[in-house]
């Protein structure tokens, strides 16, 4: 990696209903006000490429996440991506992600994101039973992802990740296992894997009295698991939630945990440049609002950014190292650290010292003592 390298994540904060789980911020699809925001993307790409600091970087990866970007159909994905072609130098092996939910995939819309330049898919699946589908507000049903699926392999996507989601109400570990059974058969390149958050506000957080959630170690049994079953299948547990074929792994994640440089367009999108941290402004109005009255840099957030200082660096690099399978380099490690070994928490092997996939779990405790020792106490 170097400093002339970046990434791009691009938001598209549509969605055609909201699931019943997600705290994030998305809007209803609206085809006129979808036209509308991707115009004003366009123009913030514009004015952001044309920045003296950006020049004679290359773009390494981009990311369309959301919300549901395919939402708002191929046509606007494949111009808001010309568009950076035209602003930006692609590296010739660039990443380019979408994210998708099955129910707006399409042979037709898949071939032309294909044709676009699009390389990589990051498909929404989260579990394969309807009912549980049903609860969880999604709109698709475990054969609308499997008929999919069948549409971006039939497009020429060789690389598709899958979110497979865990620890969801009214399940037992028996029923984790029918998931992964099932996701297998399809083959992915590359899976993620992440617990159900419970979050205030929610429509299941409202009704989470009518439902029985796995307790702490059932979920710890369910990771476990997950990571047991991944591995049988010749997956690379590469990150906490993430697994993958060897040399399939996101390039684009491992850029955010590696501290490369990156730019988020659209509304609440955030960005780290040069040691800087920004973000948009959350509203999607707002947001195109400001770009028409032509205040780019308050729409992206560059009049207000925050520097990250060494210490917060260090953190940093510390916080992100540890959640990957690289660990983090010391010469030697403490008895603190050192009993974290002894637990079957971590492994120090050749002076790197890493989590195992029970570390993994209590990542958030072993990284405290971490940063405690290197940074806090000296």
């Amino acid at each position: 990696m170097t400093k002339k390298e970046f990434s791009i994540y691009v938001h598209i904060p549509f969605c055609i209903s909201k699931c019943a789980y997600c705290a994030f911020y998305s809007e209803k699809y609206d085809k006129e006000e979808s036209l509308k925001y991707v115009n004003a993307l366009k123009k913030a790409i514009s004015y952001f490429s044309a920045l003296n600091d950006v020049k004679g970087r290359t773009v390494k990866t981009i990311y369309f996440g959301g919300g549901t970007p395919t939402a708002i159909g191929a046509e606007l994905l494949c111009d808001t991506l010309e568009h950076i072609k035209n602003c930006f130098d692609l590296s010739q092996d660039c990443e380019i992600t979408f994210e998708a939910n099955p129910k707006t995939v399409s042979f037709q819309d898949s071939l032309k994101l294909k044709n676009a330049g699009f390389n990589r898919v990051s498909l929404g699946i989260q579990t394969t039973n309807n009912e549980r589908l049903k609860m969880l507000g999604r709109i698709h049903t475990w054969e609308d992802a499997v008929s999919a699926y069948k549409d971006l392999k039939n497009a020429d996507f060789s690389n598709i990740s899958v979110d497979l989601m865990y620890a969801l109400p009214n399940t037992e570990i028996e029923d984790l296992f029918e998931d992964i059974k099932n996701i297998s058969f399809l083959e992915p390149s590359h899976i993620s894997a992440y617990a159900l958050s419970l979050e205030e506000g929610t429509p299941l957080f409202k009704s989470k009295n009518n439902f029985v959630f796995p307790d702490d170690e059932s979920q710890l049994d369910m990771y476990l698991s997950i990571c047991e079953k991944l591995s049988e299948l010749g997956f690379s547990h590469y990150e906490i939630s993430n697994f993958s074929r060897p040399s399939m792994e996101s390039r684009h994640n491992k850029g955010y945990w590696t501290r490369r440089n990156y730019i988020g367009f659209g509304s609440g999108a955030h960005s780290l440049w040069d040691n800087k941290r920004f973000y948009s402004i959350s509203n999607r109005k707002d947001f195109i609002k400001l770009i028409e009255a032509s205040k780019m840099e308050t729409a992206i957030g560059l009049d207000s950014y925050d520097v990250v200082s060494g210490k917060e660096i260090l953190e940093e690099e510390i916080m992100l190292s540890l959640r990957t399978s690289s660990g983090i380099n010391l010469k030697k490690i403490s008895p603190t650290l050192e009993k974290f070994v002894k637990e079957g928490l971590a492994t120090f092997n050749e002076g790197v010292f890493s989590l195992t996939d029970k570390g993994f779990f209590v990542s958030n405790y072993i990284i405290y003592y971490v940063c405690k020792e290197l940074i806090y106490d000296s």
